[in-house]
């Protein structure tokens, strides 16, 4: 599609589907991706997004996809000409995101494994001419009755060049809680464990934190 009103543009939109394998019954892949391409001369931007269909899943219909990604570039007469930007599902969170970089959903999965199980778990990577970064995080959760049990982990990486530097973290939380019914009074006890390490640099330094928290909260009846 192109606009010449105004402003020479051209815009070319699509829908695609995949399923693995092919004419199978129960295919363990179906992904439906939404593509938008633009091209501005005028304005000097040339950029593609891709979002990642509802209908999407893994393995089965309960473990949704979620996410999109992008690839953006300005050149002439643009006033940032030579900039660029490739990412799949966003940037780190201590990334200050330029105003015209494109704005783009985590890659995630959702899924509830059984009636006491569910798993969440989001991606990102980006890459421009400054910098790269990707992470990760992972959760999965356990409810029954009273009784809910957690594992989390998570993990980002930043390194830039322009100048040269780098930030990295990972950490794990693990926990319990239980909620006593007694009566006309209700208590929960949780107890958790977890850790984080953090290194930075130039000039290089770092931190570990250990959390051993026991906590007993008294809500009203």
């Amino acid at each position: 599609m192109a606009n010449l009103g105004g402003e020479l543009e051209f815009t070319l939109l699509g829908l695609c589907e995949l399923e693995l394998p092919k004419n199978c019954a129960k295919p363990y892949l179906h992904i439906a991706l939404q593509l938008r391409a633009e091209l501005k001369p005028a304005s000097g931007v040339f950029g593609v997004e891709i979002a990642v269909g509802k209908s999407s899943y893994l393995l089965c219909p309960d473990c949704h996809i979620t996410g999109g990604a992008a690839l953006y570039t300005w050149f002439a007469p643009s006033e940032h000409q030579g900039d660029f930007v490739l990412t799949i599902g966003g940037y780190h969170p201590a990334f200050a995101v330029p105003a015209h970089y494109p704005k783009v959903n985590r890659v995630g999965i959702a899924w509830q494994v059984s009636r006491e199980v569910s798993l969440k778990g989001e991606a990102y990577f980006a890459l421009t001419p400054s910098c790269a970064m990707a992470g990760a995080n992972l959760s999965v959760t356990y409810e029954n009755g009273d009784l809910k049990a957690w594992f989390t982990a998570w993990a980002n990486l930043l390194v830039a060049w322009k100048p040269f530097h780098f930030l990295a973290e990972i950490g794990v939380n693990l926990g319990v809680s239980y909620r006593l019914n007694l009566l006309f009074c209700h208590k929960t006890l949780t107890v958790s464990i977890g850790g984080s390490l953090r290194l930075w640099g130039p000039p290089t330094g770092g931190s570990v934190e250990i959390h051993l928290p026991f906590r007993k909260s008294v809500p009203n009846a």
